[in-house]
């Protein structure tokens, strides 16, 4: 069969997994941003969003609330932020894709797992040595935080122990809710006033008698006990010359005690952050994080320090690069951990998102028991480090902005890269130093360092989503931007690429860049893919440049799928149980097909001699059919004539009704009815006379899941191609009005067990021979019609190739063509006279069959 010569992009969708009817129920949450044209959630239980709500039907529980309640200004766009918890068998990517198909919800995310990041003991250190290896002494000397403006540290934690003896004094109380004006609002016996409880948000700050902070964990107005939360809390700003227990760099800062999780897990933890920043805290500290970057929780972030917060986190204890949030947010000062010879602490992250280095291991802090211990090493410990001498500076400093005392603390600290030279410029700008940080100047460190983050959009010359050949492409790129600089600074972009086929026609772009923080280089390059080039993953190269030194990585490559014709294999995940698309492409490749195996569901399969999709099985792994546009995808090829062979054990007899509620899809595949099945194992499988299985018969398989087996029965177009004997059809052929050809079948066609004369090469062989009868390709160009006196013509551009075409017409632009002539005909113009004009015509030019 020849292959066209068109080129296809394919654009990443996520698929979703997804456990049909499983016994496991679990409890997921959800962060949804909805536009500011939507209606809001009308209860705590819908949306009153008729489609969302049917989706969502069948959840044994579901709650809707807004994230952060307390947000001041209502016409914020974190007013329009909402938590989803529902107890469900769905998996996570199955809501997602659904639920982003919506237009009143902007951002759907699942919520990131935060986690305490505490590393086990190691050898104790002199108790509290740190705090001479950071030159406290000196700083006292200058300035303690008691004798000027006094700053409030947030400890977003798992709650802290505020009636410690050593933590009491400090803690932050809220004399907004003092109703008998004495100044008091919580006691030292861990108790609050009795005389200012009266049940009412006396502050207006949006939570009732929220004397010293709040647990968004119990949903209370105690943020007690915590383990963690009380060693974090020790550190940041223990009581400092009171004659008992330990000191902090702080000395005598406020602590304002938020708790958002439990000993092991932080689930409250942005919550938490926003309730910090709208309560005035200067610092924010949270020792706690997790994988995964997240649109909405960067806009936390964002929102909170517009209020004049800032938040310091620990930057993880994995001992690679991996980037941890919040702390490689954006606006966000991430610590790593070092010992007390300034050298990488083991377990310590270290990437180029760390901005500072501080001890964090086996140093004497609080404990929950109301005594002390230096048990625990980690970030966790580090950051509030950290923290401690930020709100020093704020003491020292209390006119400066939050960015001046962000610079002041990173350009003060100690040069540790000649200490480190496994992991230069990756433990941020230094190990913290309290004194130089009250009585150095920020000398700014102009270098930068610079992540590549992905391809933002690809702009093709005919806006047709696919990279074709003879066409020029341009580029939006993601970068984010970790270093500090006095003022914006330019970098250059320089693309390149080693395929002979790939000409780069302007390679390099420029962007002015700002401190920390994400930027875009928009519609960059211009990229030419030659008329001969063949369906590849091309890889391209990518190096950044700057009058300033580059520090981190400034060689990136990143790859563009091109299709120039030949087959595509959907495999949902390669070479998976229950998943054929291995064994098709291997198949193929066999025969000298060009075959491209992706595991990334595209947008459209135009250009495509051949499509096979393969989605797995229920109860093993599986892709849902569930998303409008993998639908849509399917039905524009097969409206242009394309064959295409699915595979699934759910996929069109449950998802198309389930995920979608609408089965138009049926008419395009020979379908008349699909429905969900049962389980059901192979006991012999029939191809059935007149089909191009006949004669074929399996009698087992070797697929590990069988439940769920879809069933079909075939329209006028359709053929049944498999019965599965005493339990129905399974499979269908179809060739259709649009002169698409389709397989559909429930079982999977690598895991047929051979049989004699039937094997699955054997069957394989014959779907690609019928597809190769389809020799129908692409509408001419230049496609004109006119209708007078009762007459059409139609006239197009000569297609080179074309052996003769085609005229289909219908009263329905979307369905109902019909062919017009009895056979094919020759030439560039039709004309036909009729009594009744129908509305919708198109043409197809024929290939003749080699």
């Amino acid at each position: 069969m020849k292959k066209t010569a068109i080129l296809l992009f394919i654009i990443v969708l996520c698929n979703s997994l997804f456990s049909e009817n499983s016994n496991i129920v679990t409890h997921q949450t959800y962060l949804l941003k909805f536009s500011d044209k939507s209606n809001l959630p009308i209860s705590d239980s819908s949306f009153g969003i008729s489609g969302i709500d049917t989706f969502l039907r069948n959840s044994n529980k579901i709650n809707i609330s807004r994230l952060i309640r307390s947000a001041k200004d209502k016409s914020h766009p974190l007013h329009r932020i909402y938590r989803l918890e529902i107890e469900t068998n769905l998996l996570p990517k199955d809501i997602i894709q659904r639920l982003s198909d919506f237009e009143e919800i902007l951002i759907i995310e699942a919520e990131p797992k935060n986690n305490v990041l505490e590393s086990p003991n190691d050898p104790r250190f002199v108790e509290q040595e740190f705090l001479s290896h950071l030159n406290s002494e000196n700083c006292w000397d200058i300035h303690k935080s008691e004798d000027g403006y006094i700053p409030t540290i947030a400890i977003v934690d798992t709650g802290v122990l505020w009636n410690h003896e050593d933590l009491y004094g400090n803690i932050y109380q809220n004399l907004g809710e003092d109703i008998d004006g004495d100044g008091i609002v919580a006691l030292a016996d861990g108790t609050f006033d009795p005389d200012d409880i009266n049940g009412i948000d006396d502050d207006g700050n949006g939570y009732i008698d929220d004397f010293i902070g709040w647990d968004f964990y119990g949903n209370d107005n105690n943020p007690s006990y915590g383990s963690h939360g009380t060693k974090v809390a020790g550190y940041a700003s223990s009581v400092t010359n009171n004659s008992i227990g330990v000191a902090s760099i702080a000395w005598n800062a406020k602590l304002l005690p938020i708790k958002a999780g439990s000993s092991s897990s932080i689930s409250k933890g942005y919550e938490g952050i926003i309730y910090a920043a709208e309560n005035g805290a200067d610092v924010i500290n949270t020792s706690w994080g997790g994988n995964g970057y997240s649109a909405i929780l960067q806009e936390i972030i964002d929102y909170a320090e517009s209020l004049g917060s800032i938040v310091v986190a620990a930057a993880g204890n994995s001992n690679n690069q991996t980037k941890l949030y919040p702390a490689s947010y954006h606006k966000v000062i991430s610590v790593a951990n070092t010992n007390l010879a300034d050298q990488k602490y083991g377990s310590s992250t270290y990437n180029y998102a760390v901005d500072v280095s501080a001890p964090g291991a086996s140093n004497l802090t609080t404990n929950s028991s109301g005594g002390y211990d230096s048990n625990g090493a980690g970030t966790s410990y580090s950051s509030p480090v950290a923290a401690s001498l930020l709100a020093m500076i704020k003491s020292y400093h209390p006119d400066w902005t939050a960015e001046q005392i962000k610079t002041q603390l990173l350009f003060s600290s100690t040069d540790i890269n000649g200490i480190n030279p496994n992991y230069e410029n990756m433990l941020g700008y230094g190990r913290i130093d309290a004194y130089s940080a009250l009585t150095g100047s920020a000398n700014w460190n102009e270098d930068l360092k610079i992540y590549f983050n992905r391809i933002v959009s690809i702009y093709d010359s005919n806006n047709n989503l696919a990279i074709e050949p003879n066409e020029n492409v341009s580029l939006d790129l993601e970068f984010s931007i970790y270093s500090f600089h006095s003022s914006p600074l330019e970098i250059n972009l320089t693309l390149s690429c080693d395929d002979p086929l790939v000409t780069i026609v302007n390679n390099s772009a420029v962007c002015s860049v700002t401190s920390d923080t994400l930027i875009v280089a928009e519609n960059a390059f211009d990229i030419h893919f030659d008329e001969n080039i063949t369906s590849r993953s091309v890889p391209m190269n990518i190096s950044v440049s700057s009058e300033n030194e580059i520090v981190s990585d400034s060689e990136f490559q990143f790859d563009l799928l091109v299709n120039a014709g030949g087959i595509l294999v959907f495999e949902g995940e390669e070479n998976s149980n229950d998943f054929s698309g291995t064994y098709i492409k291997n198949y193929l490749e066999n025969l000298n097909y060009n075959v491209i195996l992706t595991t990334d569901f595209p947008a459209s399969f135009a250009g495509f001699d051949a499509v096979f999709l393969s989605f797995g099985s229920i109860d093993g792994s599986t892709v849902r059919l569930n998303s409008q546009s993998m639908e849509d995808a399917i039905t524009d090829y097969l409206i242009s004539g394309g064959n295409i062979y699915i595979e699934g054990s759910d996929t069109i007899g449950f998802d198309l009704g389930y995920y979608l509620q609408d089965t138009s899809l049926w008419q395009y595949l020979g379908i008349s009815l699909a429905t969900d099945g049962v389980t059901n194992s192979i006991n012999e499988l029939v191809g059935q006379t007149g089909s191009i299985a006949e004669g074929l018969i399996f009698t087992s398989s070797n697929q590990a899941n069988v439940s769920w087996i879809d069933k079909f029965e075939a329209d006028e177009n359709g053929i049944i191609l498999f019965t599965e004997s005493d339990y129905g059809n399974t499979a269908i052929q179809n060739s259709g009005s649009y002169g698409q050809k389709t397989i559909v079948s429930s079982y999977s066609l690598s895991k047929l067990v051979d049989n004699g004369a039937s094997t699955k090469d054997e069957l394989l062989s014959r779907i690609m021979s019928f597809f190769g009868e389809q020799n129908s390709l692409d509408s001419p160009e230049n496609v004109t019609i006119s209708i007078s006196n009762n007459c059409v013509e139609i006239s197009w551009d000569n297609v080179e190739w074309a052996s003769s075409y085609k005229v289909f017409s219908s009263d329905n632009p979307n369905s109902g063509f019909e062919e017009e002539l009895s056979g094919t005909f020759l030439g560039t113009s039709w004309q036909k006279e009729c009594s009744e004009t129908k509305k919708f015509y198109y043409v197809k030019a024929i290939r003749a069959e080699d």
